[in-house]
């Protein structure tokens, strides 16, 4: 639950919907997000993290039958976000405009986690026990690196956001 896969061999697909806050890696391609006149582009160097549920389009944009478009999607739960939050004590110098959607380069610990996440879904035993606690650590990571800010707005304003939203 919370995890998505999505495999594509065509580029220029362009899919519309509400995308929940999810942080998003690429293994393989590109992706071009739109929101109103801005596109974000994201790709196996750089990772995509939306904070709250945004009327998105989505377009595939480097894919090919030979390498195909592979990506992963995480559903960020504000709960844990702002549980983890309290208990590790986090907390960096607040800016006051942040958007709710954005890209930065990838890092070895962030990547590092996201894989042992994905490694985890050939057992069921092991990623019952084990996934909830990397998936806390993936968001340490978030709330520690350069979308620190995203993330204590989704911890923050998740809950009125997303009702606001619907």
């Amino acid at each position: 639950p919370g995890l998505h896969f999505r495999r594509n061999s065509k580029a220029g697909e362009r899919l519309y919907g509400f995308y929940d806050p999810t942080f998003c890696l690429i293994a393989q391609g590109a992706k071009d997000i739109v929101l109103g006149d801005e596109t974000f582009r994201y790709d196996a160097s750089h990772y995509l993290i939306s904070t709250i549920e945004l009327p998105l389009m989505g377009e595939v944009a480097e894919a090919s039958t030979a390498t195909p478009y592979l990506g992963f999607r995480l559903i960020l739960d504000p709960v844990v976000v702002t549980s983890i939050m309290v208990e590790s004590a986090v907390t960096q110098p607040r800016r006051d405009a942040v958007k709710a959607i954005n890209v930065s380069t990838l890092d070895a610990n962030l990547l590092d986690a996201a894989l042992r996440l994905v490694r985890l879904i050939d057992s069921t035993t092991e990623y019952q026990a084990l996934a909830p606690l990397v998936i806390r650590e993936i968001i340490y990571r978030l709330l520690t690196g350069p979308q620190a800010d995203r993330m204590r707005h989704l911890a923050m304003f998740g809950g009125q956001s997303h009702r606001m939203v619907r």
